[in-house]
């Protein structure tokens, strides 16, 4: 690849007519970026740092050599320095892009290869800021110069014409001539800018300026960014790049006649003609290529673009073809930025011979190598044309079925080859740069795929290859399932196709393949129909059957107890589990209501098909759980007692003789009263619903206890005042046990007291138990007490001690018993008395 920076060849031709090393009356005049020796200009070794003082200096014939370096106008008086520019001489030629080495003087090979190292630049105060930068590196406002006056070999740069008058100030950035016209050769105007002309401003009656293989890079203006001109003047072998312009002519803004032949143009911008707005005469486009500029011409009235022998952006229009243009869809370049074309683009040799009489290009190589190449760089290489062929195998396939493509490419002298492949909407590659790669459609009919072919220098050819794709059959596959028990096997049905393939979850094959279309299965699975077409494309798809063969679950609801009673007669049978029932008797319904014993049964059908059977026992309890009871089993003739029931509704109740019953009978409890002894049965009748039951309960009537007394005073004759005792024996007659305290009173009498010793068992010779007895006396009475029972027909006795008081009488005392209390009914036999008789001694 070639670099922006174009290297210069003389035209040695003109210099050496020019200079005419032989002939010292011509002088040459040296400059350096910093003065050396005696800073004359004799010599590189005594070098000026003076530019303008050089040319001032010199005469007609004379030059002024520039060594590399970056040289800006001399402010030195000037009120504003903006206004400092160079200005050239006629008859003087400056040339730049010397080594500056002493010893080389004179000698007109002694120049870089790169016009950069020769820089004029408008870059006076902040570096980089253009706000302070001279309104033009060269200014020329009628001083009369033409095309005597050479400038060559040089970069002018950073000229600034952003002034606030609408005069000159605000055109040529790089450089402005007015009413001047000189010659400039092989010069770059690099990042000028100005309100008109950015690059260069043109205007002049006389001889016109004469610009040949110059360069215009990144140049600005409202108006023509790289020139404005009014001059009718011929560019040769110019070369115009990112130059722009916000209002017409991003390269060029013309009022008159314009030659331009074999320049180049690529990427200028501007809304309007990024290449040439033109406003009055004709412009007439030799040998040249136009390339990336978006919309190139604007014609603003009576203006006439033509062309001729151009390489021109395909869609451009807005000029007149005079023939033999091109618009290919490949770049001619063979970089980003530079002129120089690839070895394959049609601009090589297709250029017009007689419309350029020069000599070198605008990298200063030879301008005619063959036939003369349009574009201000000639190709002085071989020229080829890339070709490639593409193959698809097989191409003929199924929708996602691959086909293998293969590119043949040939005719570049610059190997190797890249390949990039495209491929159409509904179609994938496997690699897009690798060659062969797959190719995979997704839909049918003609995939075509691109192929892009490119050498190692980018000279490129396209090709396509098509595949016929046939589309996959629609398969379908569905089944009648699910498996039940109503339906044990099931029906796989698929469409789609001409031939079927059927298999089981296992991958078995179910049959044989062929047209038939359906096939049976009695098990649950999935299963896989592999359907064909008639082109032999193939589509699987597949379908589960389920089974459903679960069977219900029967069951009869029935109440807390499955027994019929005297209360309950009958009983709800629910059967649940699910779809229909049917009872053993044929019924159908879910409820069931039955009043006898015995087993009942119902089936259950699940909409499956399924069934399950439950079945429930019924009993029949017609026992009441009747119970009777008696307050006491034993009880006293004149007592009461209750008598209760349960376990019924209604209750009648019977007594036998000798006891009767409380109203009324028909109550659950009675009482009952006893009136003579002897076992008396009780009987009651209990009813609940439609059972009955008869109890009877005996209770015992017995006497009560019957108890008499006996009173015993010993002896029976006491002298004086003899002790004595007195026994009481308290006997029940009657045999039955004595309940409840006992108590005895015996008569007081003056004459004797009585006392308990409750430590005595015997009195006066008789048994006593004194212990169980306690004594105590009111006024008339003698008290004893117990608490001890009488078992039936047994006695309890107890004696007192007495001492007598007669004194000198005589007498009989009477001395009597009463009992009361221990639960007896009879008193009639309650008293006993007895007598002593006393005697003074």
């Amino acid at each position: 690849m070639r670099t922006q920076l174009f290297p210069i060849r003389l035209l040695l031709g003109v210099l050496f007519g020019l200079i005419m090393f032989g002939a010292q009356a011509q002088p040459i005049r040296y400059v350096k970026p910093t003065a050396s020796g005696l800073g004359d200009g004799s010599s590189w070794a005594n070098a000026s740092a003076d530019l303008q003082a050089m040319i001032n200096a010199s005469t007609s014939g004379n030059q002024v050599w520039v060594a590399a370096g970056t040289y800006t106008p001399n402010t030195t008086g000037l009120s504003d320095p903006r206004n400092a520019a160079f200005s050239l001489k006629n008859n003087v030629s400056v040339l730049g892009g010397f080594t500056g080495v002493s010893g080389s003087e004179g000698n007109i090979n002694a120049r870089t290869a790169s016009p950069s190292s020769t820089t004029l630049s408008g870059d006076i105060g902040t570096l980089d800021s253009p706000s302070d930068n001279c309104y033009h590196v060269f200014y020329h406002n009628n001083n009369g110069l033409n095309n005597t006056a050479i400038l060559d070999g040089v970069v002018i740069a950073m000229g600034n014409a952003n002034g606030t008058s609408s005069g000159y100030d605000v055109r040529g950035g790089g450089m402005f001539n007015f009413g001047s016209g000189p010659t400039v050769n092989q010069c770059q105007f690099v990042g000028n800018s100005a309100s008109g002309g950015g690059g260069i401003y043109c205007q002049t009656a006389g001889e016109k300026t004469k610009l040949t293989a110059c360069s215009f890079v990144s140049n600005v203006g409202t108006q023509g960014g790289a020139i404005l001109t009014y001059d009718t003047q011929t560019l040769i072998n110019c070369y115009f790049s990112q130059n722009s312009a916000s209002s017409l002519g991003g390269a060029i803004a013309s009022a008159s006649n314009l030659p331009l032949i074999n320049c180049t143009f690529r990427d200028n911008r501007s809304p309007n003609g990024a290449v040439l707005a033109g406003t009055a005469g004709v412009a007439t486009l030799t040998n040249c290529i136009l390339w990336n500029n978006g919309s190139p011409f604007i014609n603003l009235g009576g203006y006439t673009i033509n062309a001729s022998y151009c390489l021109i952006s395909p869609g451009v229009t807005g000029y007149t073809n005079n023939g033999n243009n091109l618009s290919p869809t490949q770049s001619p370049f063979d970089n980003a930025t530079g002129p120089e074309l690839l070895p394959c683009a049609p601009a090589v040799d297709a250029g017009d011979e007689t419309a350029n009489a020069t000599t070198t290009d605008v990298l200063g190589n030879t301008r005619k190598v063959r036939t003369i190449d349009m574009g201000a760089a000639e190709f002085a290489g071989t020229p080829y044309t890339v070709s490639v062929t593409a193959l698809a195998t097989p191409n003929t396939v199924c929708v996602g079925s691959p086909s293998s493509l293969q590119a043949t490419a040939s005719g570049s002298l610059n190997g190797p080859y890249t390949y990039t492949w495209t491929a159409p909407a509904g179609a994938s590659l496997s690699s897009t740069n690798l060659n062969p790669t797959s190719a995979t459609a997704t839909t049918a009919g003609v995939a075509s795929f691109s192929i892009l072919v490119s050498d190692a220098v980018g000279c490129r050819a396209t090709g396509s290859v098509n595949v016929t794709v046939n589309a996959l059959p629609t398969a379908t596959l569905t089944n009648n399932g699910p498996l039940s028990c109503a339906q044990p096997s099931v029906t796989l049905t698929a469409s789609g196709g001409t031939s079927y393939t059927f298999t089981n979850g296992s991958g078995t094959v179910l049959g044989t393949s062929g047209a038939t279309t359906t096939r049976s299965v009695t098990t649950a699975g999935t299963y896989s129909v592999r359907v064909a077409n008639a082109n032999g494309c193939v589509s699987t798809t597949s379908t589960t059957v389920i089974s459903n063969t679960t069977t219900p679950t029967a069951n009869i609801l029935t109440p807390v107890s499955a027994t019929l009673t005297c209360t309950t007669t009958a009983l709800s049978l629910t059967a649940t589990g699910g779809g229909t029932y049917r009872w053993e008797n044929a019924t159908t319904s879910a409820v069931r209501s039955v009043t006898t014993a015995g087993t009942y049964s119902v089936t259950v059908t699940s909409p499956n098909g399924c069934t399950a059977t439950d079945s429930q026992v019924i009993n029949v309890n017609s026992t009441l759980a009747a119970t009777l009871g008696a307050s006491s089993s034993t009880a006293l003739v004149g007592s009461t007692i209750s008598l209760s029931a349960t376990g019924g509704s209604a209750y009648l109740w019977t007594a036998p003789a000798g006891a009767s019953l409380s109203s009324p009978a028909t109550s659950s409890a009675v009482s009952v009263s006893l009136t003579t002894p002897g076992l008396k049965t009780f009987a009651v009748v209990v009813t609940q619903g439609s059972c009955s039951q008869s109890l009877t309960v005996g209770v015992n009537a017995i006497q009560p206890p019957d108890l008499t007394v006996l009173l015993y005073a010993r002896p029976t004759l006491v002298y004086g005042t003899a002790p004595f005792g007195v026994v009481v024996d308290v006997v029940e007659t009657n045999g039955v046990a004595s309940s409840g305290p006992i108590t005895v009173k015996i008569t007081k009498d003056a004459k004797m007291s009585l006392s308990l010793n409750g430590a005595l068992t015997s009195v006066e010779g008789r048994s006593v138990q004194n212990g169980l007895w306690s004594l105590g006396s009111d006024a008339s009475y003698y008290i004893l007490t117990t608490s001890q029972s009488i078992s039936g027909g047994n006695k309890l006795s107890v004696g007192l001690t007495g001492q007598l008081a007669a004194g000198s009488t005589t007498g009989m005392i009477n001395c009597s018993a009463t009992v009361v209390g221990g639960g007896e009914s009879r008193t009639t036999n309650n008293i006993d008395a007895d007598k002593i008789e006393y005697f003074q001694q």
